[in-house]
């Protein structure tokens, strides 16, 4: 999967492409591969920084202010996600500064070992979910990057950061 920042969507490929200039199969965030603008809803996406597929997908969705989970794997272009996070519910796309439950630009989620690691870029932190969550606006376990889940600063010491993007594990 590629996310296609400008395009406000993403793109899933059923394997990696062998040739240049080969098409994606799917595409998420629009109805099909010819539109291209922001949106909100369960089918819709604005500036996607970073998707993760693992039979389920993530997606960082930072216009939005929040990350989008589609259970299992999309089969059809256009397919609604199944689970939002930093928001109550899909239509909602307000910036959320910090506590347990809200985003500020998203730039990337991942799963590792059964938890979800997102970098709540403009929220100077990484979130942690010990388990993979099941319900909308479900809160996070950990926060690093900020000594509560109701802090904000930036800062540069072994336990601060300042607008982390990415995350990634071995």
């Amino acid at each position: 999967c590629i996310s296609d920042h400008g395009n406000h969507r993403v793109l899933l490929y059923n394997a990696i492409p062998l040739t240049s200039g080969a098409g994606a199969n799917l595409v998420i965030g629009q109805l099909d591969f010819l539109s291209g603008s922001p949106g909100v809803g369960t089918n819709r996406l604005s500036n996607p920084t970073a998707s993760f597929a693992n039979g389920s997908l993530y997606v960082a969705d930072k216009g939005n202010h929040r990350i989008l989970k589609w259970n299992t794997l999309p089969t059809t272009s256009g397919a609604g996600a199944s689970i939002v996070l930093g928001h109550g519910n899909f239509t909602a796309n307000t910036l959320n500064d910090a506590n347990g439950d809200g985003l500020y630009s998203p730039g990337q989620a991942i799963v590792v070992n059964g938890k979800l690691i997102a970098a709540d870029s403009f929220n100077h932190r990484v979130l942690i979910w010990n388990s993979l969550p099941t319900f909308n606006g479900q809160s996070a376990s950990v926060v690093l990057g900020q000594s509560s889940f109701n802090t904000t600063g930036s800062g540069l010491s072994s336990t601060r950061f300042s607008n982390p993007n990415a995350v990634a594990s071995d």
